[in-house]
């Protein structure tokens, strides 16, 4: 990448960062579509949530109420409280 001169100049280390291009990272997900990503926004999924639980009594609070709001099944619901 080639860098402006006066910029090179103010910030040196940035300047060789940018050249040497080694600070580079990979992206291995991404999301299709706006409307995938908004979605996501709107409802990140069950398997999100159940990650932030603290304990048994909070994760099976957090899959009734999905099985409640028909966002699962009774099948779903009986799978993820027993992991």
């Amino acid at each position: 990448m080639a860098v402006d001169p006066e910029f090179k100049k103010k910030y040196p280390n940035i300047s060789r960062e940018l050249e040497e291009d080694s600070n580079s990272v990979s992206i291995s997900a991404y999301r299709k579509s706006e409307e995938e990503a908004n979605a996501f926004i709107e409802d990140p999924g069950i398997g999100y949530y159940l990650k932030k639980c603290k304990g048994k009594k909070e994760r099976d609070e957090l899959v009734d109420w999905y099985l409640k709001q028909g966002k699962i099944d009774k099948k779903q619901a009986a799978k993820l409280k027993k992991k």
